[in-house]
């Protein structure tokens, strides 16, 4: 695994689709190794701001640097190195069901290896290619599942399948994108707290979205605050204030116009 995380960076970035402004001239910088939740309703912008640090969404206007390099300024090689540096844990998991566990985790490393290596490690992974996914799977805990079906695991497991992906990646930084948002209580504290430790034994740096407010609390020492497209607060959770939680809540209860539809459809 990576010895130490990634630098991020944001400064005056937004991101608009036509007329709609998804982020509107926001600045945020996360150190390496640190851990954030970035907390809001839904069309908060919340996906936009993860997804500009792998390069998956570009600004329209300002910049994105990762480890003080600026993402507009690469080459399609240099941004590709970035892309497998930064795992990304996605809502709806992306998993392929009919493939086995070891066949979706290798493709974690698509963006290190070629064409055929990648090829030849879904068709026929080699014995320290198995070894190698064992130990991830290790680390979540599901290593018995390795040559099981997906489609034929818990969400819970799956949910693991897809953090050891990531993980797989050899990443530097671990995005993660609503990770417990179709899971109960008791199952959300426990891929929170899985996370955090693995983020915390690996060095990595660790941005969560998340929609619920009292769990961003208990396990982030940093919480970042999106509405409409801006940062409403960056702050420890002690420093927060009450005024300020309760916004987040009413947030939550008008993220939705007059006639039920999303304020903003891209987050």
């Amino acid at each position: 695994m990576a010895a130490n995380g990634a630098r991020l960076l944001l400064r005056n970035v937004s991101v608009r689709y036509g007329a709609l402004t998804a982020l509107d001239s926001v600045s945020l910088e996360v150190q390496a190794g640190e851990a954030i939740a970035l907390v809001g309703p839904s069309g908060a912008g919340k996906t936009t701001l993860l997804k500009l640090f792998n390069g998956a969404v570009r600004p329209s206007t300002g910049e994105v640097s990762v480890d003080g390099r600026i993402l507009a300024a690469l080459s399609p090689a240099e941004l590709q190195q970035v892309r497998a540096d930064t795992g990304f844990i996605y809502q709806d998991l992306n998993l392929i069901p009919n493939l086995r566990v070891i066949q979706n985790i290798v493709t974690g490393r698509f963006g290190r290896r070629s064409l055929f290596g990648s090829a030849v490690d879904v068709l026929l992974p080699s014995r320290s290619t198995a070894r190698a996914v064992y130990r991830v799977l290790e680390q979540v805990g599901i290593e018995e599942k390795l040559y099981l079906r997906t489609d034929m695991l818990s969400g819970g497991q799956q949910q693991r399948v897809a953090i050891a992906r990531a993980l797989y990646q050899q990443p530097r930084a671990l995005l993660c994108d609503e990770p417990v948002a179709s899971v109960d209580p008791l199952r959300a504290r426990a891929v929170l707290a899985l996370l955090k430790k693995l983020s915390e034994d690996n060095g990595l740096t660790l941005c969560v979205s998340l929609h619920h407010l009292e769990l961003a609390k208990e396990f982030f020492p940093r919480l970042v605050a999106v509405r409409n497209g801006r940062i409403l607060f960056d702050k420890k959770p002690d420093a927060i204030t009450d005024q300020e939680y309760t916004e987040i809540y009413r947030l939550t209860h008008a993220a939705e116009n007059n006639n039920g539809e999303p304020e903003n459809t891209h987050q």
